[in-house]
């Protein structure tokens, strides 16, 4: 067995915990990737090329989409107590 001072050395000395990470390869180092970062933003400019020119048809889509709705909603659209059918309340989409 060991004395409590030879243990107590051992676990003071800095190439004890050298010896017990010691691997094959060497540590890794991270560093800035600059190819990844080139293609991400090469990305993002290709994206907002082909979406921005879309964007007015998906504006004007979504208001004649909420003008249909409000129009829909002040006219009503037959089914109520008028018409003698149930009322059904309606979320904005066809049936």
């Amino acid at each position: 067995m060991s004395s409590e001072n030879e243990i107590t050395s051992r676990s003071e000395d800095p190439s004890t915990l050298r010896e017990a990470v010691r691997t094959v390869n060497p540590g890794y180092r991270g560093r800035f990737d600059a190819e990844m970062h080139t293609i991400g933003l090469l990305y993002v400019a290709i994206l907002a090329i082909l979406f921005v020119p879309l964007l007015p048809f998906v504006a004007l889509f979504w208001v004649v989409w909420r003008v249909g709705r409000a129009v829909r909603s002040f006219v009503g659209d037959g089914e109520g107590a008028e018409s003698g059918g149930p009322a059904r309340r309606r979320r904005g989409r066809a049936v």
